[in-house]
């Protein structure tokens, strides 16, 4: 009701649905349409009647994003996004999150210093404290 969107870690995708109906399930009024994720994720496109568990890790994770994003967020949180994916398709899914900091504002969640690259922001958390704040990456 808030407006916040969260890809939670591990994906929690519907394995047994389409990669349509994963969308279509969660699809509220407003900017985020079928069209657009189909933009953003065009390999998602070429998958629509594919089983969602048939997908690969990064497939499912770009599902995982785009399913959350057709509820119509002010707030995206992903938590860990890349995590388990290989480096090509860590690169794709950062550019696609980076595509999509233009239209909403986004919280990344993150261990691995790769994901630097798609932010405008950074800060460092230790035991509950911010240690690190940057904003000139």
């Amino acid at each position: 009701k808030l407006g916040i969107g969260l890809v939670p870690e591990g994906r929690r995708i519907f394995s047994n649905l389409t990669v349509e109906e994963n969308l279509i399930v969660a699809s509220r009024k407003g900017y985020w349409d079928l069209n657009k994720i189909k933009q953003i994720f065009p390999r998602l496109s070429e998958r629509l009647t594919q089983m969602s568990n048939s997908l690969s890790g990064g497939e499912q994770q770009m599902l995982a994003i785009a399913r959350t994003l057709m509820t119509n967020p002010k707030l995206l949180i992903l938590d860990e996004a890349t995590s388990a994916l290989d480096h090509e398709t860590e690169m794709s899914v950062l550019k696609s999150i980076y595509g999509l900091s233009k239209n909403l504002t986004i919280i990344m969640i993150a261990h691995r210093t790769s994901t630097l690259s798609a932010c405008d922001r950074v800060l460092k958390i230790e035991k509950g404290l911010i240690t690190i704040t940057s904003s000139s990456l």
